[in-house]
């Protein structure tokens, strides 16, 4: 499976636990990722191999270890089409790290990523756009 990294110089995030919401700020479009999305997001944000999201998924999901991987990765993907995630080198560590035991696994919901599009216009009108990253904010033309 491809590993992925935050794409941290397009995205900003909030992680709320249960919920992350995410900005692309190239595109205007906002998303949310609730449950099993933002627990994959969080994986992700740990910098965890795709052995290490599956083993952690069905720990704490109630998912068979046959179907866990191809979920998450067109999970993956789909994040990565919308320019959230980059590629990425494996993890050089953490790829065998054991997975705590947890009690009562929790239901398996298929990780569903929310686009919001009704904000486009005003977050690409953001002067935040502007910035260049030699001169800084106001760019003096």
């Amino acid at each position: 499976m491809q590993q992925y990294q935050i794409n941290a110089s397009a995205i900003a995030s909030e992680d709320f636990g249960d919920e992350v919401i995410i900005v692309n700020m190239a595109q205007g479009n906002y998303y949310s990722l609730r449950d099993t999305g933002a627990f994959i997001w969080q994986g992700v944000a740990a910098n965890l191999s795709t052995t290490a999201l599956t083993d952690r998924l069905t720990t704490h999901y109630a998912i068979g270890e046959a179907e866990a991987p191809g979920i998450i990765d067109a999970f993956l993907k789909q994040l990565a089409t919308e320019s959230l995630l980059l590629p990425a080198d494996p993890p050089a560590s953490n790829s065998t790290e054991p997975v705590p035991a947890v009690g009562e696994k929790r239901p398996f919901v298929v990780p569903l990523l929310e686009v919001f599009t009704d904000m486009q216009d005003l977050l690409l009108v953001d002067p935040i756009h502007d910035v260049n990253a030699d001169t800084g904010w106001p760019a003096k033309k």
